[in-house]
């Protein structure tokens, strides 16, 4: 069994006349419009947030697609390097062969 409660129930205070209604209608209305902007300034944020994400996505985009780039005329310059060392070393060695010099 559940032990009994030591202090009574208490009810809230029953609205006495119309001003009192009157003054928490008012109250409520206050309450309900600062929400409201609070709700405002939170979408302009949460929209903010959302923009910079998809341009942040875009920039990190941008930087992978350019360090592949990158990696691609790394190789690519590499081979001529090495293309153009043999090919001077192929034209000296027919220089040597053929004795012109």
């Amino acid at each position: 069994m559940a032990p009994k409660q030591k202090t009574p129930y208490k009810r809230e205070p029953m609205v006495r006349n119309k001003l009192e209604v009157d003054m928490l209608e008012y109250q409520l209305t206050e309450a309900r419009n600062e929400l409201d902007v609070v709700k405002k300034q939170r979408d302009f944020f949460q929209d903010k947030s959302t923009n910079l994400e998809n341009v942040a996505d875009l920039q990190y985009k941008k930087v992978e697609h350019a360090n592949a780039v990158s990696a691609t005329l790394a190789k690519r310059l590499t081979n001529w390097k090495v293309l153009a060392i043999v090919e001077g070393m192929v034209i000296i060695g027919l220089l040597f062969i053929l004795g012109v010099g």
